[in-house]
């Protein structure tokens, strides 16, 4: 306000009532004055409150105020007594100190307004009201509220600010005289006793600015350098939280703030002079003598005037000593929770490298390791840690130093039962590295020595990575797929495949599970990254034959880590600083020669995988090698088709791995080969190179070198090949064909074959067959057009048609009996061979089916390979038999001609598992084949339809007599009391719609009497409709009123 003395009037005309009041209490002639009285305490706080209300009032009119003297002369005079009365109540002596803030803030402020002896008389009435008198260390400290201590510590701030305030004008500084030292002296100890012993955060942090304040008073550092010792060994004591007692986050980073100042103030080397600069403490090894003298309490602080600067080689070996010692609780807060209180040790740091370089080098090396520590955590960026050693200079050797030490520790590191440490020690190389490549875009490191220390950690990671897998135990992973069952394994290795996109994939798992975290493993390779940016012709060896098994993939991952960071070009390339500066040609010529070593490498060891048994060596080596080949595809972008047909295969290989993150993983690789070389089409890829991958194939399917993913490769070729895929596998099923023959006896061999002759019908069938209309055969028209005739001319031309009759004359016996009859149809075709071809009369008859001829008669083969192992001893390989050849007879139907001999060979399929006894079981056949055979009987009839009417009826005969159809036939009236998953009920039900839907198919060829038998024991309870029926709709509702009769 610029008008001080209008100001003042203000103010007075407020204060005067209250202050005339309290006058008339503490002078009055009449009676004592009692410190206590509620009349004296109401009065203190009236001219408290009318005081601190018209300042407040003219600070938001005029900002800041300030009053005459003289006012502060009239309010001050009662206060005079009543801070010398004896046993002032806590309430009314925290309402006086107020007052007395206020009365410094705005009348003692400005420039000549403050006395000296006023000055001192305010030190010593403050520091003796919390503090007590000063008699040394036996002081009897009185006992105020935390409110009291507050009030008292904020008047002495304001005193202080108005010193310098002072100061600042040309005045003497108050608290540099002689007379003035013993009482500053002893107000810091107050202050610093209030800081320590009381855990009111309002209270530490009141010290705390008060502390500040008196930094600012001695820039040159000579006399706070005598409160050093006691100011360290008090903030130690508070940042230590002993007795459990958490101190709050604002005042710890006060804490460091002062801390930096006053650290920067006593022992910068621009005030320390010329002589630190010779002054190297790189060791306090020297310094145990002076351990004892370490963070002694100082209840008291003296100061001695000198005529010259203390501060000597000697003081400050000590000092730094002491430091020392103190850092190693401060620096702890590095782990803080709170971020401001982070940043304030990182500002610490900083500060004292760059200011502090020579007087405290003694420290860098634990301030480098606290900043790397900081760095570590996840949100270490947050806090500029690397700016804040970047921009400080001559720590180069600091930095180098600390790398080889941080890179010794690594071997010891990895042998850690904490991860948290491992990683710990990752992030402080990847800090120090981090700081060499900003220092390297300057061009002020040394190639040779980076050269050193990264080939060293190169090495290091090598080992100590083997070393790590090869003390584990190998053991088989957990498979996801059951045991034995191919169809399950192709389900789970196609699964995922439709999305065609590389993040859908989502089950992916670190190489070195199980032996390092994943933060751990990100961590170092993030750490490969950097050595080849500082480094780009850095290599690790590439692994050869005389390698173990464990240390390859270690040696593979190390490759990539390398690529990918050799892959960034730095900012400073065309710098002529840049300290491994080259044309941008060269760099892409090391980072293309990278990528080729890799992919030879990966190749090569994926391809030793190829007949090994699954296990965690060799799935981590799969992994390795899948994860190599994608990285080179993402380099080398569409010119990666050249290199393809030497991965392709142990790629599709790996898609039928049992092991779960192995087949995920080769799922990703397919995707991104397919992604950046064919349009994201995974069948694109498939085709365009089947040729190559059914040779591969073709040659693995040998005795020596098959395993149980071959036939899952050739599955995964089928489903994605698409229909042009499927001429050219016709060597291939020969080949599959001729291995049966040979090896028919070993079950989960035929189990595989099956399932890919399962996956190639159905490819078939979808190609060919799926807009495709049979004409289904007319039941009740059969019997009038036998043998393929329609019409009344067609009867006409049959029974006048001239036969080539042979002479009996021409013949002999022998030769006449040896001649098939006509009727003989059933015997002729059973004796086809799996090696069947197409009549001689193909010649003259057009072909009639969708299905191209080569891969019509293909099927044909399966099914007689199918017919003929039907009887093998594995009952999964049965099952899947008859669920391939239920497949199959829509696909032969397509040509009647040939159709109708194979349905013939092959009924005792239907009636063999129905009706024969097995004789695991004993008395009834397994239900597992009799739902099976009848769901393949339907389908029989379904497309054979007359052809099967005398063979149904020998069915018929044989299966009403079977006491287990007859059991079944009264669980099929009483439903309710069999569990619906009994499977010898779902077995009845099955046959019963089997013979349902002959009554469908052969119509009025069946006699009468055999519908009603099957209708009446068997089919009328799975199917209740009489129209249904056709035409035994009659019999089947006479059926149905016999039972409701029987019921009623």
């Amino acid at each position: 306000m610029s008008d001080i003395r209008e100001a003042s009037q203000v103010a007075f005309q407020e204060i005067r009532q209250p202050c005339v009041a309290l006058s008339n209490i503490v002078f009055s002639k009449t009676s004592p004055l009692d410190p206590r009285s509620k009349e004296l305490s109401d009065a203190v706080s009236q001219v408290y409150t009318s005081f601190a209300q018209v300042v407040s009032s003219l600070e938001k009119q005029h900002g800041e105020v300030y009053l005459t003297t003289t006012l502060a002369d009239y309010v001050f005079v009662p206060l005079v007594d009543l801070f010398k009365a004896p046993q002032i109540g806590d309430r009314t002596l925290e309402k006086l100190l107020k007052i007395l803030a206020t009365l410094i803030r705005c009348c003692w402020r400005i420039a000549g307004s403050l006395p000296s002896q006023l000055g001192t008389n305010l030190l010593s009435l403050l520091s003796f009201l919390i503090g007590g008198p000063p008699s040394g260390q036996t002081r009897q400290k009185p006992s105020r509220s935390n409110e009291v201590i507050e009030a008292d510590l904020e008047c002495l701030k304001e005193l202080f600010i108005s010193i310098r305030t002072q100061t600042s004008a040309g005045i003497p500084n108050l608290l540099e005289d002689a007379s003035t030292l013993p009482s500053f002296g002893y107000t810091v100890s107050v202050i610093l006793d209030s800081l320590r012993d009381c855990q009111d955060v309002k209270v530490q942090i009141r010290a705390l600015e008060a502390l500040d304040v008196i930094c600012d008073l001695f820039p040159k550092g000579d006399m706070l350098s005598m409160i050093l010792p006691g100011c360290m060994s008090t903030f130690v004591k508070v940042v230590a939280q002993r007795n459990g007692v958490k101190v709050h986050y604002t005042a710890l980073e006060a804490i460091i703030r002062l801390v930096t100042k006053i650290l920067v103030f006593t022992c910068s080397d621009n005030n320390l002079g010329a002589f630190v600069k010779d002054f190297n403490l790189n060791s306090l090894e020297d310094l145990k003598d002076s351990s004892s003298e370490l963070l002694k309490n100082h209840d008291t602080i003296e100061f001695i005037p000198e005529e010259k600067d203390h501060r000597t080689k000697e003081w400050l070996v000590k000092t730094s000593s002491q430091i020392d010692v103190a850092f190693n609780t401060i620096l702890k807060l590095r782990n803080h929770d709170k971020q401001i209180v982070v940043e304030a040790i990182v500002e610490l740091c900083g500060t004292l490298m760059a200011r502090c370089h020579y007087s405290l080098n003694s420290l860098i090396p634990k301030l480098l390791d606290t900043l790397g520590k900081i760095y570590s955590k996840d949100e270490g960026n947050d806090y500029k840690t690397l700016e804040t050693v970047v921009k400080t200079p001559n720590l180069e050797g600091f930095v180098l130093k600390r790398l080889d030490q941080w890179i010794g520790s690594l071997s010891a590191a990895f042998l850690f039962t904490d991860q948290e440490r491992t990683y710990g020690i990752i992030k402080l190389i990847s800090f120090a590295c981090e700081i060499i490549k900003s220092w390297a875009l300057t061009g002020t490191t040394s190639k040779t020595s980076i050269t050193v220390l990264m080939q060293r950690l190169l090495i290091t990671i090598q080992e100590s990575l083997s070393n790590l897998v090869s003390r584990k135990k190998d053991s088989k992973p957990s498979i996801t797929s059951i045991p034995q069952s191919i169809g399950t394994d192709m389900l789970i290795t196609t699964q995922g495949y439709d999305g065609g996109d590389i993040d859908d994939i989502s089950h992916q798992k670190p190489l070195f599970d199980g032996l390092l975290d994943s933060k751990c493993e990100d961590g170092l390779y993030l750490l490969l990254n950097l050595v080849t940016q500082l480094d780009p012709t850095l290599k690790v060896p590439e692994p050869t034959i005389s390698e173990s098994q464990s240390s390859k993939p270690v040696l593979l991952w190390m490759m990539r880590g390398l690529l990918c960071g050799a892959q960034i070009k730095p900012n400073a390339l065309q710098d002529e600083n840049w300290m491994f500066n080259d044309d941008e040609e060269n760099h892409d010529v090391l980072v293309q020669e990278r990528v080729y070593d890799l992919l030879e490498a990966s190749g090569s060891l994926l391809s030793e995988c190829l007949t090994e048994e699954a296990s965690d060596s060799v799935a981590r080596a799969q992994v390795a090698s899948l994860k190599s080949i994608a990285d080179a595809c993402q380099y080398l972008g569409p010119d990666f088709q050249y290199e393809l047909i030497d991965y392709l295969y142990p790629v599709v290989d790996c898609l039928t791995s049992p092991i779960e993150h192995v087949r995920y993983e080769a799922q990703r690789t397919t995707f991104q080969i397919a992604k950046i070389c064919y349009d994201g089409s995974v069948k694109s890829l498939i085709f365009e190179n089947y040729d190559y991958l059914i040779d591969s194939l073709s040659l693995n399917l040998t005795g020596h070198s098959i395993t149980p993913r071959t036939p899952i490769v050739l599955m995964v070729l089928i489903k994605f090949g698409g229909k042009e895929i499927l001429y050219q596998l016709s060597d291939v099923i020969s080949t599959m064909f001729a291995l049966l023959d040979m090896y028919h006896g070993y079950a989960v061999l035929c189990e595989s074959f099956f399932s890919v002759f399962h996956e190639f019908v159905e490819s078939v069938e979808k190609s060919y067959l799926e807009d495709y209309e049979f004409v289904k055969p007319d039941a009740e028209g059969d019997i009038l057009r036998p043998w393929g005739m329609k019409t009344f001319d067609d009867l006409v031309k049959f029974l006048t048609h001239e036969r080539d009759i042979p002479e009996m004359n021409d013949l002999t016996l022998e030769e006449v009996l040896d001649k098939p009859d006509s009727d003989d149809d059933d015997e002729e075709e059973e004796e086809n061979t799996a090696e069947s071809s197409p009549p001689q009369s193909e010649e003259t008859t057009p072909w009639q089916s969708p299905i191209p001829k080569q891969l019509y008669f293909k099927i044909q083969q399966i099914w007689n390979y199918a017919d003929r192992l039907s009887t093998h001893s594995s009952l999964r390989l049965r099952v899947l038999i008859l669920t391939i050849m239920t497949r199959i007879v829509r696909l032969l139907s397509s040509s009647p001609h040939d159709f109708l001999p194979n349905l013939a060979s092959s009924w005792h399929l239907v009636s063999s598992f129905i009706l024969d006894v097995d004789k695991a079981k004993g008395t009834t056949p397994d239900p597992r084949l009799v739902i099976l055979a009848s769901d393949l009987g339907c389908q029989f009839l379904h497309y054979g339809g007359g052809f099967l009417t005398h063979r149904m009826l020998q069915f018929w005969s044989g299966l009403k007599t079977k006491q287990w159809f007859l059991d079944g036939t009264r669980a099929l009236r009483h439903p309710k009391a069999h569990s619906a998953m009994d499977l010898y009920l779902q077995a009845m039900v099955a046959v019963s719609r089997f013979l349902f839907c002959s009554i469908q198919n052969l119509g009025v060829q069946i006699p009468e009497n055999v519908a009603y038998e099957m209708i009446h024991m068997a089919c009328i309870w799975v199917e209740k409709d009489p129209e249904k029926y056709g035409y035994f709709a009659d019999t089947a509702t006479l059926v149905q009123l016999e039972n409701t009769t029987a019921i009623e």
